[in-house]
């Protein structure tokens, strides 16, 4: 049967068939567009309601329409609307889905060099036949693995050395022990910290270079028994560009979350923390240092000090920091101190609340010879504007509403092991429950000394002997945390 739709000019037909099709593929899509967000989690509980609701009253509609021959024309227009709007939802939903799976990437990368002396007339590897090249034993073994293979692929007849440290490794290329060396790019800038070394940039040429890929799948502790309190490591890497290269760790917060009762304890630990590291075999080093051999290394590390198991990973440099705090219009940061940046004059902060756009808040999360306390007061600085942020984004409707949007323009921003589905329960729940989280900060305490490290065991640098009772006081806290509510 057709229906007749009455014009000015006289009558035509829509054929009933074209209704038919479309509401079937309205229907269709529906249950596309439901599972799709089902299987993610994407709609908090409070729209997920409402969302079914009015599909599902628009589809009765256009069936009830066909049975009681209501005005077909306008069932069509209806229904064709709302299946435009599932094929934006499907395709709005695969770009944020693929924005989310960069984000939650599990792959590090380590930038692995070949340098010779600056003097040296070797200009690439392949002039390197009969020559020694020396490398770190306590250096990931994949690393040295995926370099020397390409070596030997291109040049016969090297003579490798195995030295214990990186200044070792340094000494080597100097004392012209060996005519290159291997190293992770990040090597670099700790070597340059040190007076001996301030100058090595300069004296090298590098010869080589590759990128080579970590899996961090494994990376963490999935929590056990209740998936509502889990543990965050927040680590800021001291790099501009890309937030997987491998770096020494500046930020060294851990974010204890319990999400039943919204409270989440934020422990700082300083770089300079004179500690163990799981690779060192019981030789202490600076906490900073572990991250040289891989953010895995710095969760082992502040495991072992608190004695918690840490479960997922957030790790960010320089660049996408800036980034993450334009994004969301800037915030207030809470200065215990009025300074001066010493590291850009322009930068000026006063006691109490300061709005910070990315740049500021960076040299402000930099900044440590303002202060008596140097880098424990930068410790607190870093707890202070990740207070700021979880506040700014918990408390804004409209950057909890558009979280889509938001992660889309940061997804090479930072990186983290959280789960997809842990993200958006938390958003959701936040949406659902727009009230305050509790934000408790707490900073370990060490007095300062030089000393040689796992690391650089020849050369005697600033470091932090751990104050015990403060690492106490914080395990309590952190145990508090985990089971309360």
């Amino acid at each position: 049967m057709d229906f007749e739709v009455k014009r000015r000019k006289g009558t035509f037909k829509v054929p009933r068939i074209i209704l038919i099709i479309s509401t079937i593929v309205m229907a269709v899509l529906a249950v596309v567009v439901f599972a799709m967000l089902s299987n993610k989690g994407l709609l908090s509980g409070k729209y997920w309601g409402l969302y079914a609701g009015v599909t599902a009253a628009v589809t009765a509609l256009g069936f009830i329409a066909l049975i009681r021959k209501w005005s077909t024309v306008v069932m069509i227009i209806i229904t064709a609307l709302i299946s435009a709007f599932m094929v934006y939802t499907m395709n709005f939903s695969g770009s944020l889905f693929n924005s989310i799976k960069k984000i939650t990437g599990k792959t590090s990368v380590s930038t692995m060099q070949v340098a010779v002396l600056k003097s040296s007339n070797i200009e690439s590897i392949t002039e390197l036949s009969g020559e020694r090249i020396a490398y770190m034993a306590g250096a990931d073994k994949n690393e040295i693995n995926k370099v020397q293979t390409d070596i030997d692929s291109k040049v016969m007849g090297v003579h490798y050395d195995s030295v214990s440290s990186v200044t070792a490794l340094a000494d080597a290329l100097y004392n012209r022990e060996d005519t290159a060396i291997i190293l992770n790019h990040s090597y670099s800038d700790m070597l340059t910290d040190m007076d001996e070394y301030k100058n090595f940039k300069n004296d090298i040429r590098i010869i080589y270079s590759i990128d080579v890929e970590h899996d961090l799948a494994n990376t963490g502790s999935s929590p056990q028994s209740n998936v509502d309190v889990f543990t965050l490591y927040i680590s800021g890497i001291d790099t501009f560009g890309s937030s997987m290269k491998t770096s020494r760790s500046d930020t060294n917060v851990l974010a204890f979350v319990n999400m039943k009762t919204k409270h989440i304890l934020l422990v700082n630990t300083p770089r300079d923390y004179y500690v163990p590291l799981p690779n060192s075999d019981g030789e202490p080093d600076k906490l900073t240092h572990a991250a040289l051999y891989g953010v895995d290394n710095s969760m082992g590390t502040l495991s072992m000090i608190y004695d918690t198991d840490i479960n997922y990973f957030l790790r960010m440099n320089f660049s996408g920091f800036e980034r993450i705090v334009d994004t969301i219009g800037g915030i207030d940061v809470d200065s215990d101190y009025e300074f001066t940046s010493t590291l850009n004059e322009k930068y000026h902060y006063n006691e109490g609340m300061n709005h910070l756009n990315g740049e500021a808040a960076l040299f402000f999360a930099r900044e440590r010879h303002a202060f008596l306390e140097g880098d424990n007061q930068r410790g607190k600085d870093h707890m202070a504007i990740i207070t700021a942020v979880v506040k700014k984004l918990t408390s804004s409707p409209e950057l909890l509403t558009n979280y889509q949007n938001i992660f889309g323009s940061l997804s090479d921003a930072f990186q983290t092991s959280m789960p997809e589905s842990l993200i958006y329960k938390l958003v959701n729940m936040q949406i659902d429950d727009p009230s305050e989280w509790k934000i408790e900060s707490f900073s370990v305490e060490g007095e300062g000394e030089m000393n040689t490290t796992f690391s650089a065991p020849n050369s005697y640098l600033y470091v932090t002997i751990p104050d015990e009772d403060s690492v106490e006081e914080a395990k309590e806290k952190i145990q508090a945390i985990l089971h309360e509510g």
